[in-house]
């Protein structure tokens, strides 16, 4: 029983028979017993060798990658609320439409 070690992105059950290459979107390191992927709006960094959260998106409490304040999840990305919309807190899910009585009320008091 010959016992191998596989190159970063392939795997090997136990060390021994073959190296089989890790799915689409998946890693491994080294020597590895199987392959991981990074959690959701992560990617894998090859300089430092682990996940990082992907453009647009900033880490959050948690160690997990989030929009910021104003902004909203628009096909995979974080973009800025739509005008006349709002979100006070992190997360993806979408933006609120600001209260027109509201507005009026801060634009009567400026002027």
């Amino acid at each position: 029983q010959n016992t191998i070690t596989c190159s970063p992105g392939w795997y090997s059950t136990g060390g021994v028979d073959e190296c089989l290459e890790c799915e689409a979107g998946e890693r491994s390191e080294e020597g590895a017993t199987g392959c991981f992927s990074c959690p959701q709006f992560m990617e894998y960094d090859e300089q430092i060798k682990e996940c990082v959260c992907q453009d647009s998106f900033i880490i959050t409490a948690g160690n997990k990658c989030s929009c910021e304040a104003g902004k909203t999840l628009v096909n995979g990305e974080c973009k800025e609320c739509e005008d006349g919309r709002f979100k006070n807190h992190f997360g993806t899910d979408s933006c609120n439409v600001c209260d027109t009585d509201v507005i009026q009320g801060a634009l009567e008091t400026m002027n």
